[in-house]
């Protein structure tokens, strides 16, 4: 076997341990819609939110909650919420990779 294609195919299984390695060792390759119940209030659990490009706090909320319990909620309360849940953070400027704090309404009703 000539001395180009044997390093070839060491470089090839070298990358592939490499990947292998970093396949296990790194959490989170892929950030997932996972919520994290940190609280629960009388009218909503609280879930922890990574914010992703072009998410907003409508969005969001419309993601983690029926649509139906919604439709039966201010928009203005939806964002009170959010400010009670993150104070000092302004709900229209979300940045993204960090984690916020969303009501998801409990169904009473």
């Amino acid at each position: 076997m000539g001395l180009l294609k044997r390093l070839t195919l060491y470089g090839i299984i070298i990358l592939l341990l490499i990947s292998i390695y970093k396949d296990i060792a790194i959490d989170e390759a892929f950030p997932m819609y996972e919520d994290e119940i940190i609280q629960t209030n009388k009218d909503f659990h609280v879930l922890k939110r990574e914010i992703h490009h072009g998410d907003t706090v409508l969005s969001i909320l419309e993601e983690i909650n029926d649509i139906k319990q919604l439709e039966q909620i201010n928009i203005e309360q939806m964002i009170s919420d959010f400010k009670m849940l993150n104070q000092n953070i302004n709900p229209y400027q979300l940045q993204q990779g960090k984690y916020y704090l969303f009501p998801k309404y409990l169904n009473n009703g």
